[in-house]
């Protein structure tokens, strides 16, 4: 177990490669589903996808696979899962630690959603935020 940011986890080693991963413990909210495609998270009063994606470290938010098919329609109770290619990082909680490469159609709501992306524009000093380029890394 891990205890990180107020926040336990489970560590396990990654077979694939010299990784640690961890997974948040059922209580934090995001654990492996049970056909091993993504992490599942019980969404909570107040939640949204960017603010689940911001507290699992799973970006970008449209990896995330809700009940309804729109990441704006979710309610309490519900299950969404994030197909992404991301697992969950150790993160020291200061902003800036970690990166996302830009792809190809990428935007930044698109990638940290509309609550997010403000943020993510401002910390990268983007004059533009409607501006970003493939490859581009933006710390977030």
């Amino acid at each position: 177990m891990a205890f990180v940011n107020g926040e336990v986890f489970a560590i396990r080693v990654d077979a694939a490669g010299p990784a640690w991963i961890l997974q948040r413990e059922q209580s934090a909210g995001a654990v492996p589903d049970d056909a091993g495609a993504g992490y599942s998270v019980v969404v909570r009063s107040g939640d949204t996808i960017s603010g689940i994606a911001a507290r699992t470290g799973l970006w970008p938010v449209t990896a995330w696979s809700v009940p309804s098919g729109n990441i704006n329609r979710i309610w309490p109770g519900q299950t969404v899962v994030y197909r992404g290619n991301s697992t969950l990082t150790v993160s020291t909680g200061a902003t800036g630690t970690r990166i996302h490469v830009v792809k190809s159609g990428e935007t930044l709501s698109g990638i940290f959603g509309a609550s997010g992306w403000q943020r993510v524009a401002q910390l990268n000093n983007l004059r533009n935020p409607n501006l970003i380029y493939p490859g581009q890394q933006l710390h977030y």
